[in-house]
């Protein structure tokens, strides 16, 4: 994060792989006396519970984690039996969830 800060044209927006990276880039920013989203305007992925409740609240995208973890478990059990499994593309529903992190750009 303090790279991207120091860019000379810094991004307007970043998009983490997890909510825990992107609290973390909210902390960086806040240090620099900076602000989502004034400043930058950020959103994660998971919807853990510290997205919500943290200033200002994450946006994020929500996830099925535990089918997600199920499914998994499913395919490991079938292989240790020794059935084969299909290695298809697997799609899981997900949910953007708009909070305090981002921009309205309406």
């Amino acid at each position: 994060m303090a790279d991207l800060l120091a860019l000379k044209d810094r991004p307007s927006a970043l998009i983490c792989a997890n909510d825990e990276m992107a609290l973390g880039a909210m902390g960086e920013l806040t240090h620099r006396g900076l602000s989502a989203p004034e400043d930058l305007s950020i959103a994660g992925f998971d919807n853990t519970r510290y997205s919500r409740i943290w200033n200002p609240a994450l946006t994020t995208i929500a996830q099925p984690a535990e089918e997600m973890g199920e499914r998994a478990m499913h395919c490991l059990l079938r292989m240790i039996e020794g059935h084969e499994i299909t290695t298809e593309v697997e799609y899981f529903a997900h949910q953007l969830i708009i909070r305090k992190s981002v921009k309205n750009l309406e």
